[in-house]
């Protein structure tokens, strides 16, 4: 699966935060409306589907909802392709040392 990264909680860099539009209409509506920015670190709070593409809202982006289309109102989200996860290295090197931790044990209990 492409986005199984991809979950509420979930925290993602923004790789591209140029241009945001959608379908060629420039994205921002309101002077107080705020986009990803490249290289801001975002907390996902919901994923959407939309016409076979993923969209995120975030935690730290409250912005307010806005004409989509014929459709109604909603807030904007923002295109899954222009997010990549961000790993929590920490998990992963304590987990490394509890593994290097138990070899050493063991080697000394085996000798």
């Amino acid at each position: 699966m492409k986005y199984s990264w991809l979950y509420v909680g979930a925290k993602v860099v923004c790789v591209d935060g140029e241009n945001w539009n959608y379908k060629g209409v420039p994205a921002f509506r309101f002077p107080s409306e705020r986009f990803p920015q490249a290289g801001e670190i975002l907390t996902v709070r919901e994923v959407t589907e939309s016409e076979g593409s993923l969209f995120l809202r975030f935690q730290e982006l409250l912005n307010p909802a806005c004409r989509i289309g014929a459709g109604g109102f909603a807030e904007a989200a923002f295109n899954a392709e222009r997010f990549k996860p961000l790993h929590d290295t920490s998990k992963q090197v304590e987990a490394m040392r509890s593994l290097m931790l138990d070899a050493t044990v063991r080697g000394k209990v085996d000798a």
